[in-house]
């Protein structure tokens, strides 16, 4: 997701640290990514086989290899992930 690391890494950190939000407003222009980071937000939180979020190895906002979801630190294959892709 370019040009949202900023949101992501904050993101990241209230999620690590157990601190996320009840609730987030995205706001902004049509075709920037709100829908995405919302369901991608709403997979990691919800996510039943989390892949490791917490690499330090790459760098924030960097998926896995193989993985082009962005931000997801989610699996995307539990009945969750699946259910909030749909």
């Amino acid at each position: 997701m370019i040009g949202h690391e900023r949101i992501i890494q904050r993101l990241r950190t209230a999620h690590r640290e157990g601190r996320l939000g009840q609730a987030y407003l995205l706001h902004g222009m049509d075709g920037i990514g709100k829908r995405l980071i919302a369901k991608t937000l709403a997979k990691v939180a919800n996510c039943d086989s989390p892949i490791d979020a917490y690499d330090n190895s790459r760098p924030v906002g960097t998926p896995p290899a193989g993985d082009s979801r962005g931000l997801s630190d989610a699996c995307g294959d539990c009945h969750s992930c699946r259910n909030i892709q749909a």
